[in-house]
């Protein structure tokens, strides 16, 4: 692990555990992992960089904090539990509490595609985005439900999007490519 990587990991990690980290502070941080995300060849490194992008969208530190982060423990557990309605009423709060907050769009998003809402997953994507256009997972969620509605070429494009800003995502390359030869067979 590079003396650089070291020293932005445990920045953030320090961020994390405050209670009132400054929004700034935030943002330099997820500038520099995202920095250190483009110019590291090494798959452990980033996979490492990636886990601490994220921690940082994650956790919560805004207004009424602690009933958001809550809300969001409990909508990820009934996520992995296949409860999407649960999911979705914890989601749904946390997007009315902090409507800033672009990681209560995006697991919202995600269990509206779980759900099979793709036009409301997609709607979600779009408010995350708003709030962070380096989201990749959100790219990369927009391209599934666009193959979803077999829209392949916009698929193919939100792919690209979310490779140019972490191309270190080798399950959205694959998608990437088998949406091409998908579209490369197809008659026009």
């Amino acid at each position: 692990m590079t003396v650089r990587l070291l020293m932005v990991m445990l920045l953030c990690l320090g961020m994390t555990g405050r209670v009132a980290a400054q929004e700034t502070d935030r943002d330099q941080a997820l500038d520099r992992l995202f920095d250190v995300l483009a110019d590291t060849a090494n798959a452990q490194q980033a996979s490492q960089v990636e886990r601490a992008i994220w921690t940082l969208w994650f956790v919560y530190d805004g207004v009424r904090a602690q009933q958001v982060n809550l809300l969001m423990r409990l909508g990820e557990r009934a996520m992995g539990s296949r409860d999407m309605d649960a999911a979705l009423a914890a989601f749904d709060e946390v997007v009315d509490l902090a409507p800033g907050y672009a990681e209560g769009w995006n697991r919202r998003a995600t269990a509206r595609y779980l759900a099979g809402d793709y036009t409301g997953s997609i709607a979600d994507i779009q408010a995350v985005l708003a709030l962070e256009p380096r989201h990749f997972g959100a790219l990369s969620g927009l391209g599934l439900c666009l193959i979803a509605l077999d829209a392949l070429p916009e698929a193919v494009a939100a792919f690209e999007a979310a490779l140019a800003v972490n191309p270190h995502m080798d399950g959205t390359r694959e998608r990437l490519e088998e949406v091409r030869r998908e579209m490369a067979g197809r008659p026009t």
